[in-house]
């Protein structure tokens, strides 16, 4: 890893983003592994490096990258979200459950706490009951949201004014 300078930095992550767009994970994975991620402060950009190692089947370097995200950020949901379900791939139960403890701090309302619940019982091989009780708790709030955002719509929803009729008196036969 060598020290770039910002002109450099842009040539190559330009370069692994054009790579990214034609679906060449591994050739954007080696100019990843050509940059010092420590010294780069966007957290965007450093999620979108953590996403090519992950998909590379990479776990420790993405964790790592990811790492560095959440110093940078640590009120992003999207990260807490990718490091616990990460932690989850990578079978580190007890850290991926302070993430998710995280995630649902950050975010109370996401419904992405849900997904992360059954993903990490479905690690850890919970019985089917158990997985399904998530399930239902998801379900039962996304009917909830609806019945909400019906009740929004109902009392925004006003009838078009009835069209003003005029009589015509005068007109020919």
């Amino acid at each position: 890893m060598a020290t770039l300078d910002k002109y450099e930095y842009k040539v190559r992550t330009d370069e692994m983003k054009q790579l990214i767009k034609e679906a060449k994970f591994a050739e954007a994975m080696e100019i990843a592994d050509s940059i010092d991620w420590r010294r780069v402060k966007n957290t965007k950009m450093l999620c979108v490096v953590s996403d090519i190692y992950k998909i590379n089947h990479k776990f420790e370097e993405s964790k790592e990258i990811l790492l560095l995200a959440y110093e940078k950020n640590q009120t992003s949901r999207l990260i807490v979200y990718s490091l616990c379900e990460l932690c989850i791939k990578m079978d580190e139960v007890v850290e991926a459950n302070e993430y998710l403890k995280e995630f649902i701090r950050l975010a109370p309302k996401d419904n992405g706490r849900y997904i992360l619940r059954y993903k990490m019982l479905e690690a850890q091989d919970v019985s089917l009951e158990e997985r399904i009780s998530v399930l239902e708790e998801y379900k039962k709030q996304v009917e909830e949201k609806n019945k909400e955002l019906d009740a929004q719509f109902e009392i925004e929803k006003k009838l078009p004014p009835e069209p003003i009729v005029m009589p015509f008196e005068n007109l020919p036969d």
